[in-house]
C-alpha cells in the first residue's frame, strides 16, 4: 500500500542525552515552558526553521512558544511538543507542591 505523494516520513531526531531524557520538569508558566522547549530543541540539534517545519507550524509560532507567548493555539503547541518527543503530564498542584515546597499555590 502506497503512502501517496503528500505523505512524508518523519526523519529520525537526535535523542536528548539519556541522563537528561529521564528528568521531568514541572513548569509553572508559559515562560518556563518556552525555555524548556527551546533547551530541548537545541539539545536535539534542530534549528527553529527545521523544528517548525517538522511540526507543521510557522517559524513565528515556534518562536512565540519559546518566548513564552500566551496566545499559542493548543494544537500547535501539541504538534511542537510531539515533534520534539516531549510528553505532557497533568499533575495536581497538591502533588507538585509536596515535590517542590517553594512552588506557588
Amino acid at each position: 500500500m502506497s503512502r501517496g505523494p503528500h505523505r512524508r516520513r518523519r526523519p529520525e531526531l537526535t535523542p536528548v542525552y539519556a541522563q537528561e531524557a529521564t528528568r521531568a520538569a514541572v513548569v509553572g508558566s508559559p515562560e518556563e515552558l518556552g525555555a524548556a522547549v527551546a533547551y530541548i530543541r537545541r539539545k536535539q540539534g534542530l534549528s527553529i526553521d527545521r523544528a517548525a517545519g517538522l511540526s507543521g507550524v510557522t517559524k513565528q509560532t515556534l518562536m512565540a512558544l519559546e518566548r513564552g507567548s500566551r496566545s499559542i493555539r493548543h494544537i500547535d503547541m501539541l504538534r511542537i511538543l510531539g515533534t520534539l518527543t516531549i510528553d505532557v503530564a497533568l499533575i495536581p498542584r497538591v502533588l507538585t507542591h509536596s515535590l517542590h515546597p517553594d512552588a506557588p499555590e
